[in-house]
This record gives C-alpha cells, structure tokens and sequence, in this order.
C-alpha cells in the first residue's frame, strides 16, 4: 500500500489505471525486490508477453516494478531477453545510470533519426540521484495494469546499443533526444479479433533520437530491443570491450556529439 500511494503521490497524473491495479503492480514490486535480496541478483527478466499480454493474465504487469527496480540500480530487461539483460547490465554498470530497455520502432533515413518505443522506462534516467523525470500513469495497451509514460528531457545526448546474439560485438550508437510524443490517443490494433482489437497499438513511452549516420544505423541494428542509457559512453565502451575480446561497432567518430 506504501509503494502504491508514493506512486500516486508522485505522478504528474493518471490516466486510465485504477487503485486495484496499482495495488496489483506494486504487490509485483515487493515481490520481484524480496527475491533480489533473497538470491542476491544483479537483476530479473520475466516472460510478460506470454504471463503478462492477455486480459486473462497470470501475474500482474510488470512494468511499474520494473522502472522502480531500474531505479534502484538493478537490469530489469522486459520480456526475458537474456542479451538485453547482459547489454543492461554493461550500459547501466558504465554509465552508473538507469537503463531504457526499448525496441527500434522505425528508421528515418532522410532525417537521421529513430523512434525507440516501450512501455518501462526509468524516472531516474539522469542518474539514481538525480530528480525523477515528470510521468503519468497509463494502462497497459488498453487491458488494465499500469505503465509509467515518461517526459523524455529534450536536447539530452544519450548512447544507445547492445550485444549482437552471439555476444560478438557491441554495437553503440549515440544520439540527441528531439522529441518525446505523449501518446494519448494511441490507436487500437485493426484485428478481426475482439480482445486484440481494444489493445492499444503502441507501448506508453516514445522518443525519437537524432542520431549519426542512419543509413548504417539501419544496417547494424542488433534486433528490435536496444538499451538506452543518459550521457556519451563511447570511450567507456571501447575499453570494455577490449576487456571482454568483444567489437565495438558504431559510427566513425561515436565520441562527438549528436549535432
């Protein structure tokens, strides 16, 4: 009940959720943090699209223990992506920063820039103390549960990336946020089928990033999920990699900034 009235003492608004499940998603967060200490975790991923996408749920919504536990210092990477847990932990451990696991939306060629969407993103993206970035409280793709939708910092330089599957190479990205849309009337999926018919299409936060040479960006995307994290880690990145016999891949001069 504690952890449920802080976020509803803290948030900008809310939106669609209601206290039952805000009850629930902290009652998530209790839970997922005893097992971090029990265990003594670096981090936890779950299976929510298979335990968490369907109005007939198993567990509650992750997504508010997640941007908590990101929060707090720990790899919280959505959907048991077991790369995106160790691309996390590489980028959170440099940047001492919390982490926005996100997925590549779409690539503008012409405008040099990308959308990266999700529905957990950090309000300490700045730094875990630093102040937390201004949120409201959305639904879950119109199904119930709670997301935290983020007001991204415009201007803010950042690095974006992760590990190729095989753990090969590294491939970071740096980038300027231009624009952080509030989704409000995110449309509804065109489906003959009634339940994913009244899901909403798109996850609560989007940003977009200026980012270098897009063109080869668009080439050397490691898959859908990327981890973005505040500041320019390339030199950072570089070294580590040497460490862990792994290739960086990035634009040609990644250390400048995004103009």
């Amino acid at each position: 009940k504690k952890e449920m009235e802080r976020w509803k003492k803290e948030a900008a608004s809310i939106a669609e959720p209601t206290d039952e499940a805000l009850f629930e998603s902290s009652k998530m967060y209790v839970l997922l943090r005893s097992i971090i200490e029990k265990e003594g975790l670096s981090g936890i991923s779950i299976d929510c699209l298979n335990f968490s996408f369907s109005s007939k749920r198993k567990l509650p919504v992750p997504c508010l223990a997640f941007t908590r536990l990101r929060d707090e210092g720990f790899a919280m990477p959505c959907e048991a992506d077991v790369c995106g847990m160790l691309s996390t932990m590489v980028l959170q451990e440099i940047s001492q920063k919390p982490s926005y696991f996100c997925n590549i939306s779409s690539v503008d060629i012409e405008k040099s820039s990308t959308v990266l969407r999700h529905c957990v993103a950090p309000l300490r993206l700045l730094g875990r103390n630093a102040p937390a970035l201004p949120y409201r409280l959305r639904d879950y793709h119109g199904m119930g549960g709670v997301t935290p939708q983020v007001s991204f910092p415009i201007g803010l330089e950042v690095t974006m990336g992760g590990f190729t599957k095989d753990l090969k190479n590294f491939v970071a990205w740096p980038g300027r946020i231009q624009e952080g849309i509030d989704d409000t009337n995110r449309p509804s999926f065109d489906s003959p089928v009634p339940e994913l018919k009244k899901m909403r299409r798109y996850c609560s936060n989007r940003v977009e990033l200026k980012v270098k040479d897009a063109d080869v960006f668009f080439q050397k995307i490691v898959g859908i999920h990327h981890v973005m994290v505040a500041g320019n880690y390339a030199k950072a990145l570089r070294e580590e990699m040497i460490r862990l016999n792994a290739n960086l891949i990035g634009p040609i001069d990644s250390s400048a900034p995004v103009s």
